[in-house]
This record gives structure tokens, sequence and C-alpha cells, in this order.
């Protein structure tokens, strides 16, 4: 079995190196930029839109979003290219391509 070896060759790479790999593999937001997302999600979305959705993951390069009302789930489909534009803006990179939302009436 091999090993990942550092950029220098010197010593195998750390672990938070290897899971930084995997998780842009997978399209995945590690949770400091996932916090950036949810703590900047009003100035994405709205103010009046972030007191009725969250965002829940990022996942395959999907964006997955709770959202109050069936209404709001159909503004959100229609603004989702916006949405993903400044969500990857926020972030930093292009990690979105899709969003998923779902309605949550709890």
């Amino acid at each position: 079995m091999s090993r990942r070896r550092s950029s220098t060759g010197d010593e195998p790479a750390s672990v938070a190196d290897a899971l930084s790999v995997i998780r842009r593999r997978l399209g995945t937001a590690d949770s400091d930029r996932f916090s950036a997302l949810v703590s900047r999600w009003p100035v994405i979305v709205g103010s009046s839109w972030a007191e009725h959705s969250e965002p829940l993951a990022i996942s395959r390069r999907v964006l997955r979003i709770s959202v109050r009302e069936p209404a709001l789930a159909e503004q959100f489909n229609w603004a989702r290219n916006d949405l993903i534009r400044a969500t990857n803006q926020v972030l930093g990179e292009d990690l979105v391509e899709s969003l998923s939302i779902s309605v949550d009436n709890g």
C-alpha cells in the first residue's frame, strides 16, 4: 500500500491534507467554508428569504437547502443561477453546481 507524500517528499501527507483532497474530489465544503456560508446566508439570499430557509450541506457539488414554504421553494428555483453564483463567490471557489431544495413545514 503506497502512502501519499507531502510536496517535499520527506514525510507522509497530513490527515488534514488528505481530507482536503477528498473533499475537493467529492465537491464538499470543509467546515470553515460551510460556516462562512451559514453566517453569510442573509447576504446571499436576502434577509427575508434567510428567515425562512437554511443551508443544510454541500455534497457532490449540490447545495442542499431547507425552506419553510412551497412558494419559497419555487422562488429559490427561479433564482437558482444567481444563488449558485453568489454562494460560490462567498465560498471563494466553484464548489456548488446545483441546488436541492426541500420544504420543511416543521
